[in-house]
């Protein structure tokens, strides 16, 4: 499986690293299905519609009936595009991180258990 490992936390690869196979192909699986591009990122912003590329619906919302903000919105956004995705990308690592350490048996026992 081909993995970009660029994006993610040394202190979450490190973590990775300690996990059985079948958890590390299940980690990189949920990380490389739910991780965000910069590319495709700076080329939505361009049409003004980024940020439903990170499922955030409302601030789409708002973004479009301010016009970006007047146009200083979108100016900080283009700047801090990089920083919006690492922030995105590392949520999303550690989401797959949890999920991969979790075996079907305990996903049952939590449910049973709540």
């Amino acid at each position: 499986m081909k993995t970009d490992s660029s994006m993610v936390p040394n202190y979450i690869l490190e973590s990775v690293d300690k996990l059985p196979p079948e958890q590390k192909e299940k980690f990189w699986a949920e990380y490389n299905n739910n991780s965000k591009k910069l590319l495709t990122a700076y080329l939505l912003w361009l049409i003004g519609f980024h940020y439903l590329y990170f499922n955030k619906f409302g601030t789409q919302f708002l973004y479009i009936i301010t016009l970006g903000g007047f146009l200083i919105w979108a100016l900080f956004d283009l700047l801090f595009m990089p920083k919006i995705i690492n922030k995105y990308n590392k949520k999303v690592a550690q989401e797959a991180l949890r999920n991969a350490k979790i075996t079907p048996d305990e996903k049952i026992r939590v449910f049973v258990n709540s």
